[in-house]
């Protein structure tokens, strides 16, 4: 069996050799097999650190632009500006992706350490962002909610890769869409509603 965490294109293609030769046993369906006692644990970790994401990204692109332009008392944010900001803060995050995922990758064991290092920084400075964010003003309202969203981006750069490679690859499809879509369903969906309620 591959080792787990390596992701190459060859290994799919060597499991398909494999089987049009007869050479691999009889396996159970992949929504069966990652039921399994060998990849339950990986769809547990894999639906919790999604979870992280989820809550994270949706309150930070979503939640904190309808806190400051509707919600915050005496903000001086419009809703039209409301919207410029959060277009451009999810723009520079999605540009800070590849420099990020590429550290990760060179880095030993770079995924792991870069996704810690994103959640300790949106462990300590999250509160701190947030009063910034609470001040109301267009510099502090810019500031606060791009420097979580660059906090999210630390995390989530290396993330898929990182799940990925926690399933062997006759599972990694179905175990990372199980953890992932249950997770978004679970955390994301009624995000919003609770952060606003």
């Amino acid at each position: 069996m591959q080792r787990v965490g390596k992701i190459k294109w060859e290994h799919f293609l060597e499991m398909k050799k494999k089987r049009e030769a007869g050479a691999v046993k009889k396996e159970l369906a992949p929504l069966r097999e990652v039921f399994t006692r060998d990849h339950l644990p990986a769809v547990l970790v894999v639906f919790l650190v999604t979870g992280l994401w989820c809550l994270g990204i949706w309150l930070t692109q979503a939640w904190v632009r309808i806190y400051y332009t509707y919600e915050l008392e005496g903000t001086h944010v419009t809703e039209t500006a409301g919207y410029y900001i959060n277009t451009g803060v999810v723009v520079v995050g999605a540009l800070s992706f590849v420099p990020i995922a590429l550290l990760a990758d060179r880095l030993e064991d770079g995924r792991f350490k870069v996704m810690l290092a994103g959640a300790v920084y949106l462990a300590a400075l999250a509160p701190v962002l947030l009063f910034l964010i609470d001040r109301g003003t267009y510099p502090a309202v810019v500031a606060g909610q791009l420097l979580l969203m660059l906090g999210m981006a630390i995390f989530g750069a290396p993330m898929t890769t990182w799940m990925v490679g926690k399933f062997p690859t006759a599972t990694q499809y179905t175990g990372l869409a199980l953890a992932y879509n249950l997770s978004q369903a679970v955390y994301a969906g009624p995000a919003l509603l609770v952060a606003t309620g």
